[in-house]
């Protein structure tokens, strides 16, 4: 459905205040002017972008400037999609505007935001694999860590001075000499 931009207005209870100062809507809402440097956004409606400046956002949606030129690509009754700031909202059109300087304005719901959430990347350690090829691993492959750590802390613990010093070396030597024998016998 295409929008004839030269009829649509603004509802009475909706708040547009020009960006030099900050107001409050019939809701409630505070409406934070942004600055124009500040403001560029694109707006993707179907499958075509059209630029546009947000003028005002609040913590239900923003108003919008878009030149008159690009007015003709406005249309309802699909969801549209702002990109501002590095933020991606699926956003609804609520009231258009045909202002005195040529610019349309138009009022945005917010639905949901639409950024992806950030990726933190693991640590990741190098060594030699097969064939003489670093391979990259993380630190996060939990029974080759565990393994690994738990033979460290019985090697340094029955080792002559360790184990002596703790009383451990004797009662751990005596343990891994009964579960060869266990397993000696059981093979045999």
């Amino acid at each position: 459905m295409r929008l004839n931009v030269e009829s649509a207005a603004a509802p009475e209870d909706e708040c547009t205040s020009h960006p030099s100062t900050a107001a409050t809507s019939s809701k409630g809402f505070f409406r934070c002017p942004v600055h124009s440097e500040c403001g560029d956004a694109s707006i993707r409606i179907g499958r075509r972008r059209t630029n546009a400046t947000i003028s005002e956002a609040s913590i239900d949606g923003f108003t919008v400037l878009i030149e008159s030129v690009d007015a003709d690509r406005l249309r309802l009754g699909i969801l549209w999609t702002l990109f501002y700031d590095d933020a991606i909202f699926e956003v609804h059109p609520q009231w258009l505007f045909h202002a005195p300087d040529g610019n349309v304005q138009v009022g945005l719901r917010r639905l949901r935001d639409l950024t992806p959430e950030p990726t933190i990347g693991r640590r990741r350690f190098r060594w030699i694999g097969r064939n003489g090829h670093h391979t990259v691993g993380q630190f996060d492959d939990g029974p080759p860590v565990m393994l690994f750590g738990s033979l460290f802390l019985i090697a340094a613990v029955t080792l002559p001075f360790t184990g002596d010093a703790l009383g451990t070396r004797a009662p751990i030597q005596n343990g891994v000499r009964h579960i060869t024998q266990m397993i000696g016998s059981w093979l045999s």
